[in-house]
């Protein structure tokens, strides 16, 4: 899991991630329980309108969750603007100091809670 917010300068709202092991996206498999949204629901359904007469003046997304093959199906919602243009310029920074010579100084944030602790000061 991935979150933008703290080390990639994202802020409220920015984009996150998660890592979906093959074996949970296996359809013959016992499926995990998932947070259902539109954009992981198969795209051939995704906003198809309900099919009963009683429902026809007020179409809505099928009320069963069909998840999309792979990683797709956990998908939440669609892609923010905004946040995702922040996290672009960040990432340009990032790639243009290299990584590795940020590290030391995550590394460095990283430990500071557990000096500071042991010391009472920072």
């Amino acid at each position: 899991m991935f979150c933008s917010y703290k080390y990639l300068n994202s802020g409220a709202g920015g984009v996150a991630g998660l890592f979906v092991h093959s074996k949970h996206t296996d359809p013959s498999a016992t499926p995990l329980p998932r947070l259902a949204g539109w954009y992981g629901h198969q795209p051939e359904t995704r906003f198809s309108a309900s099919s009963t007469a009683a429902e026809a003046d007020a179409p809505d997304m099928d009320p069963g969750f069909k998840p999309a093959p792979g990683a797709a199906g956990w998908v939440q919602s669609c892609t923010p603007a905004l946040p995702m243009a922040a996290l672009l310029g960040s990432l340009q920074v990032f790639e243009k100091a290299g990584g590795m010579a940020v590290r030391p100084r995550c590394l460095a944030q990283a430990d500071r809670p557990s000096r500071c602790g042991a010391s009472r000061s920072c």
